[in-house]
């Protein structure tokens, strides 16, 4: 089913929500993020037009009625917002039960479940003190946040989200496009992580993170699975988390495990570009041994060649590895 607004609800909200604060604002409302509303700069009908266009490109899930919804919780007596709803808005809400209860709910219980896992940690959190570390709590779950948000990650797609303190490990439905994680979900990630970073030059916030893909049960709050194991053992591996020591100036490592990178990035799906990424051999203690393969994300070398390190800050890059032959 189409998800454009009509002709006559554009009009409606281009004369209801005609600034780019009271649009941006409703956009907010009906559960997209602000960093994927399309930019407010010519005509309120302009960007209601171009909002429609978006929504059948699938920007937000069920859009088109959790926007009028929202507009009508503000204007009651409108009748072109009111009459998306109460039966529309019934029958979104019967369709996101039922998604619930295929993704979010596990249901049938014990059964296990295909999905995407990425696991963040936080280099030297333990080092911190309180304050540095609520501090860091803080910022981290508001990162996640916002990539999340930012690609489209609501309640329903979500499997899981276990906070860790100093990291977190998510699940999310299978369904959802493996290239879109590894490119506009870390993305997201960086944009966020820099923001956060900027005012704290001297304490910057640098994450070790893992994407995997699997099955995975759930169990009470958190979930079984060799698929939670690995996700978790990828961002444990001493390659992995040395690659930030080497790398003095990156604050994101990615791993992906090889998996994931055959159904991404070996793929050349999205802006994913192989030749950024470096296969490793990773071992874990003896619970895990396998490989990874790991770049770093909006850093301008890419992982050294083993017993290299980046220069001293100011003093140049250390030089890019070549791409891996097929």
């Amino acid at each position: 089913m189409t998800q454009r607004l009509s002709e006559r609800e554009i009009e409606a909200l281009s004369r209801t929500f005609c600034t780019r604060t009271s649009a941006i604002q409703l956009l907010e409302q009906a559960g997209l993020s602000r960093g994927r509303a399309p930019v407010f700069t010519g005509s309120p009908d302009e960007f209601w037009s171009e909002v429609s266009a978006e929504l059948n490109e699938g920007l937000l899930l069920e859009g088109r009625v959790r926007i009028l919804a929202a507009a009508a919780k503000r204007y009651p007596a409108n009748a072109v917002f009111t009459a998306a709803g109460p039966a529309q808005r019934t029958e979104l809400d019967s369709r996101v039960a039922a998604r619930s209860v295929r993704v979010g709910g596990w249901a049938p219980a014990g059964q296990p479940r295909h999905a995407s896992l990425f696991c963040l940690d936080a280099r030297g959190y333990s080092k911190n003190g309180m304050l540095a570390q609520i501090d860091w709590r803080n910022g981290l779950r508001g990162i996640v946040d916002h990539a999340m948000q930012s690609v489209g990650l609501v309640d329903d797609l979500v499997l899981l989200r276990q906070d860790h303190g100093d990291g977190c490990l998510v699940a999310v439905d299978g369904t959802v496009e493996k290239a879109r994680l590894a490119s506009d979900f870390v993305r997201e990630l960086r944009i966020a992580q820099r923001e956060f970073n900027a005012a704290r030059q001297n304490a910057r916030l640098r994450l070790r993170m893992s994407l995997h893909q699997g099955d995975v049960i759930p169990d009470g709050d958190g979930a079984a699975g060799d698929a939670v194991v690995v996700a978790a053992r990828l961002i444990d591996a001493e390659p992995v988390r040395e690659l930030l020591e080497r790398y003095p100036n990156a604050d994101l490592v990615l791993a992906l495990s090889p998996e994931f990178y055959r159904a991404t990035v070996a793929e050349h799906l999205r802006d994913l570009e192989p030749s950024h990424f470096r296969e490793l051999t990773l071992t874990v203690g003896t619970k895990f041994s396998g490989s990874a393969w790991v770049s770093l994300p909006g850093h301008s070398a890419y992982p050294p060649v083993d017993g290299e390190r980046e220069s001293a800050p100011g003093s140049g890059e250390a030089p890019p590895f070549p791409g891996r032959e097929s």
